[in-house]
């Protein structure tokens, strides 16, 4: 009996719970999911290519000689501009002088050599054909024609020694004449001289291994190398632009006020290079840009900021903007935002598939997918983590 008085009394409690959860229930599940929402904009993500820039010359080399010997003269100092083949310093090499003399008396003597074997294989082709034409007539044995015919082949190649050294010595007089010449050092390529390390009386070593001793430094200033380094992030967007042909450039030297500018014709042009690689430590892609200086306002050394147009300076059409926090990008499927359809402080909810593009790091570029617009659309940007589409939602607050 008291059983089943305490279970009547259970159920009567579970039952007056149940009635007072029922329209608790009711009241949640017409409640609408509070969101956040912010309008999609058109604009452009794609700011300029900011970076820093150097000058350097065109060419630059170390003026060094091949040859060892002593400074006799010297015909520029640093700033003098010189013009292609202008003589910069000469070399005394007083022993290559004495062997190229040597050489030279060398092949005199081979060519002496060379007229006695000469004169030697005439006269024994005379003795061969008198021999010849006595054992015809049997007045000559075939010994002695063939002795005769041996005489013959015997001056022929001593002949041909003769040519021989003759030859090897006109090639080591060349060689001599070749090595005294590098005593004579022109300038490579017009420029100006902007390192002077030696003096007339100075012993310089030659070389070509490294240990030369370095003399001048000769520099072409009248076009120039803008060398930039582009990061990472960057490059793929530069190097775009220039495939595209719509790459410029605006070169703002602050410390000496100059301001060049090129445009994406002249970079497609050939004047811009790419290493199209980048650096495994730095990560980043070097740029060199060629200068026409031929006024000589800007010199190599100068330092300023390079900023990369990737649009060319024409009119891009604005893409749609929105909140990097309004797109949804999940693990598995496509990625999407919610539009919502905005109605007295309410609306309803559409799911949108897009395709993301540039992004400033706050702000993302979407595309979105069957053509459809998003122009005057407000996106979720806050709440509403279970939304799916379709629903009705709550808008609490608007960017």
């Amino acid at each position: 009996m008291m059983l089943k008085r305490n279970i009547f009394r259970a159920g009567r409690c579970l039952g007056a719970i149940l009635v007072l959860q029922l329209p608790l229930a009711s009241s949640l599940a017409a409640q609408a999911p509070r969101v956040s929402v912010a309008p999609v904009v058109r604009k452009s993500l794609r700011q300029p290519v900011e970076q820093a820039a150097i000058l350097l010359p065109y060419a630059s080399i170390q003026v060094s000689s091949k040859v060892t010997g002593f400074v006799s003269e010297v015909h520029v100092d640093i700033g003098d501009r010189v013009t292609k083949g202008d003589p910069l310093v000469v070399i005394a090499v007083p022993e290559l002088e004495a062997e190229l003399a040597a050489a030279d008396a060398r092949v005199n003597s081979a060519a002496a050599d060379v007229d006695q074997a000469r004169a030697k294989l005439r006269l024994e082709q005379v003795r061969y054909d008198l021999t010849k034409s006595l054992f015809e007539k049997r007045g000559r044995t075939r010994f002695q024609l063939e002795e005769a015919d041996a005489q013959v082949k015997l001056a022929e190649a001593t002949m041909a020694a003769a040519g021989a050294k003759k030859v090897e010595a006109e090639a080591n007089v060349q060689k001599l004449r070749v090595l005294v010449g590098f005593g004579l050092i022109k300038a490579a390529f017009s420029g100006v001289i902007t390192e002077r390390s030696i003096d007339p009386g100075a012993l310089v070593r030659g070389g070509l291994d490294g240990s030369a001793t370095g003399m001048l430094a000769l520099e072409r200033d009248d076009r120039l190398r803008c060398r930039i380094e582009i990061p990472e992030r960057d490059a793929k967007l530069v190097l775009s632009a220039h495939r595209r042909g719509v790459l410029g450039l605006e070169l703002n030297l602050g410390a000496s006020g100059e301001m060049v500018k090129l445009q994406p014709g002249k970079l497609s042009g050939g004047a811009a290079h790419f290493a199209l690689s980048l650096h495994p430590r730095s990560h980043h892609m070097l740029a060199e840009i060629e200068l026409d200086n031929s006024s000589l306002n800007l010199r190599p050394g100068y330092f300023g900021k390079a900023k990369f147009d990737i649009s060319g300076g024409e009119t891009e059409t604005p893409a749609f903007v929105i909140p990097n926090t309004a797109l949804r990008a999940p693990r598995k499927g496509r990625p999407h935002v919610f539009v919502v359809r905005k109605s007295s402080g309410k609306g309803i909810v559409e799911r949108l598939n897009v395709t993301p593009g540039t992004t400033d790091g706050r702000e993302i570029e979407v595309t979105p997918e069957g053509g459809v617009s998003l122009k005057d659309k407000w996106v979720v940007v806050r709440g509403g983590a279970d939304l799916q589409g379709g629903e009705e939602v709550s808008i609490g607050g608007e960017k």
